[in-house]
């Protein structure tokens, strides 16, 4: 039975299993683009464009399924392309960042007669991503492939049929209301060791060097068997934080995010000079 409430500018439909029990919740429509005024078909998740000469547009939502939260994407295929191993990120105004993997390939969900093919994928997001969205202003969002990069460089969205709300505005009252309709439905954040997958997990982990200060952002399968064989070489290393995968291909590809991030601050291999801002940042990506 789908629950649909008019009191928002954000309308969550919200579908409770009579069997189950379980719930999910996707949206209506948000920043009160109310169908079918336009008829435009993304009324349900927020839209920005590059603000370039191509007008891609990256889409998005905070949506919950399969007891799981999860960042709902849709991507034009023309302009993006897009792929297992591509990422987004999301910069706010504070200067933190989320990257968010693609660890599954997309599915066409629909060949819109001005936009194209649209693909979609879900991507899982954590209780502390969606706080961030909530109350940190957006500044802009990036999309990379191996051979492809389209950078968000506008933080006011006005698109040829109508003005929307402030982007910022939009964004934060979007996921704040998705963490109240989660308190009120009483739905829990599982804990990330509970979130097991059924392909081989890998990690990316990032160690400190006490004797010299300096940071290594790596992978393994086994980050406390890796952390004690670069002890036995070296004591003075220690583990500082790790984030699990579902595949080794998916922490390949934050690594190598991860050091194109901090490439002039590399000292050697994957060895870098961090500061106090720049592993405050690490920890929040790795969580």
């Amino acid at each position: 039975m789908a629950v649909i409430r008019k009191d928002m500018n954000n309308n969550p439909n919200i579908e409770k299993d009579l069997f189950s029990g379980d719930i999910t919740i996707d949206w209506e429509y948000v920043a009160n683009r109310i169908p079918p005024r336009y008829g435009f078909s993304f009324e349900d998740a927020i839209v920005t464009g590059a603000n370039n000469t191509n007008f891609s547009k990256l889409i998005f939502s905070p949506v919950y399924r399969d007891r799981k939260h999860l960042l709902k994407i849709r991507l034009q295929d023309k302009f993006f392309k897009p792929k297992k191993g591509d990422s987004i990120t999301f910069l706010f105004e504070n200067n933190e960042f989320l990257i968010f993997i693609i660890d599954q390939k997309p599915i066409e969900i629909m060949n819109h007669e001005n936009w194209g093919k649209i693909l979609e994928t879900l991507i899982l997001i954590s209780e502390n991503q969606l706080a961030k969205f909530s109350k940190i202003p957006f500044k802009s969002w990036k999309f990379k492939s191996n051979n492809n990069e389209i950078i968000f460089k506008d933080g006011v969205a006005v698109d040829q049929f109508r003005p929307l709300f402030n982007l910022q505005k939009s964004i934060t009252s979007l996921f704040s209301d998705y963490l109240k309709i989660i308190r009120n439905e009483n739905i829990k954040f599982k804990p990330r060791e509970s979130l097991k997958e059924a392909f081989e997990t890998c990690y990316v982990y990032l160690m400190k060097d006490n004797s010299n200060g300096i940071f290594k952002i790596g992978i393994s399968n086994k980050p406390e068997y890796r952390e004690k064989t670069l002890q036995s070489e070296k004591p003075t290393i220690e583990m500082v934080h790790t984030k699990r995968y579902p595949t080794r291909k998916t922490a390949e590809v934050m690594e190598k995010v991860l050091h194109e991030v901090y490439a002039n601050k590399r000292v050697r291999g994957e060895w870098f000079e961090l500061d106090h801002d720049d592993i405050a940042d690490l920890i929040v990506t790795l969580t």
